[in-house]
């Protein structure tokens, strides 16, 4: 690690360079976290690395995170791969206009999907060439998502867009992409206003939200409406999704929901403060940040409150046992998953980009200037499938050779 440090150094000369007071603000984005601090809690920096992002006029603007890879998205348009375990950058590529609007990446097994303005970019997962493009109808006011058979995107003018994966590649392949790109559509529903949160397709389901007050469950496929769920405020945080199919949403009206793949309310709480972070599902248990109200942990199953701590702000990442948040200092703390224990407090101000990894048990930690970092449990070699663990890599057993000897004799 010894020409980590050296590439540091001379990155801090660079800044110097620049005059005192910038080069001072650099330095400190640059500043990576201590390992004996690191290593007091039973953590391991697995990597770290920096994205391309312009020093002189850009700032980090994105963060998506999937089993395999962390991606990175400037403020000017350029998206940046990591590999999620070695730190490896795979390739940065120009999203659009650098003064376009965006919203976070996503993935499938094949492509990252990024919008600029109203294009949707799909970039080859491994190499990073751009494969198609395709130009929507309507301003969107969502972040792509996608499926197996369909992309997703939500508009302002409240619809929400289904298009044939199928069709899209067919099309690419042909050279009618973006101009035919209307060809492609398979669906489009229309609620009464924008909508606010990217579509969750869940086997044949998909869900969305709108500024109408309402969750709305879709046949994926047919664009029938299975079922229509009304809060008393609007929803204007991300949903999420559990594994059992279940979608947890957090409306203004200072409620939780969590409603079964049927429409049927598996259960409401009250938080007390309005919301408008993304509520966090960590296999049996759901973390809820209300407005200046700290974080919730409730049970999936019932939406008992297990554990409540006051004045933490978001979410960054879990383990097996803990869970990563970060407090009204800026600070990252570690508390007890099963009891909200404070485990210990990192004081790393400098990691000030806000996105929380709700995939695997890594904990990632971005500054606004592009440098990331990777942290895992020391003992958890092989990273932990939250959301999908049906994805999980079969671990290889370690065999005793004392044990393989005694058997052979």
């Amino acid at each position: 690690m010894w020409w980590h440090r050296v590439l540091l150094m001379i990155a801090f000369t660079i800044a110097g360079l620049a005059g005192p007071v910038r080069a001072q603000s650099i330095g400190y984005e640059l500043r990576l976290p201590d390992e004996r601090m690191l290593g007091r809690f039973g953590l391991h920096m697995l990597w770290w690395s920096h994205a391309t992002v312009d020093p002189g006029r850009a700032v980090v603007r994105h963060v998506s995170v999937d089993e395999e890879m962390v991606l990175i998205q400037s403020s000017t348009g350029v998206l940046t791969a990591f590999d999620a375990e070695t730190g490896k950058k795979h390739w940065a590529v120009q999203i659009g206009s650098p003064h376009a609007s965006s919203f976070p990446p996503v993935t499938n097994d094949d492509y990252v999907l990024a919008t600029s303005g109203k294009r949707v970019h799909a970039v080859d997962k491994f190499n990073g060439q751009i494969r198609w493009l395709l130009d929507l109808p309507k301003q969107p006011s969502t972040g792509v998502s996608t499926d197996d058979d369909q992309l997703y995107v939500g508009t302002l003018d409240g619809s929400v867009l289904a298009f044939d994966l199928r069709k899209v590649l067919h099309h690419s392949d042909e050279g009618l992409l973006p101009q035919f790109t209307m060809d492609t559509l398979n669906w489009r529903y229309r609620a009464a206003k924008t909508i606010t949160s990217p579509p969750l397709s869940f086997r044949q389901t998909v869900y969305f939200a709108s500024l109408d007050k309402s969750l709305y469950a879709l046949n994926r496929l047919e664009r029938t409406l299975r079922w229509q769920l009304e809060s008393d405020a609007a929803v204007t945080a991300p949903l999420a999704q559990a594994r059992d199919g279940a979608v947890v949403l957090a409306s203004e009206d200072e409620t939780v929901y969590c409603v079964n793949p049927n429409g049927r309310v598996r259960w409401e709480f009250m938080a007390g403060y309005p919301i408008h972070r993304a509520p966090r599902v960590i296999e049996s248990e759901v973390y809820v940040f209300p407005d200046d109200g700290g974080v919730f942990c409730l049970s999936l199953v019932s939406g008992r409150e297990l554990w409540h701590r006051p004045h933490i702000v978001d979410f960054i990442g879990a383990t097996r046992y803990r869970v990563f948040v970060r407090d009204i200092y800026n600070n990252v703390v570690m508390l007890s998953r099963s009891d909200g224990t404070v485990l210990g407090v990192m004081p790393l101000r400098n990691f000030t980009v806000s996105f929380g990894n709700v995939r695997t048990d890594r904990i990632y930690l971005v500054t606004s200037r592009g440098l990331v970092v990777g942290i895992r449990e020391r003992d958890a070699e092989f990273p932990r499938y939250f959301l999908y663990p049906e994805r999980q890599p079969l671990v290889p057993e370690l065999v005793d050779e004392t044990d393989e000897q005694a058997a052979e004799n």
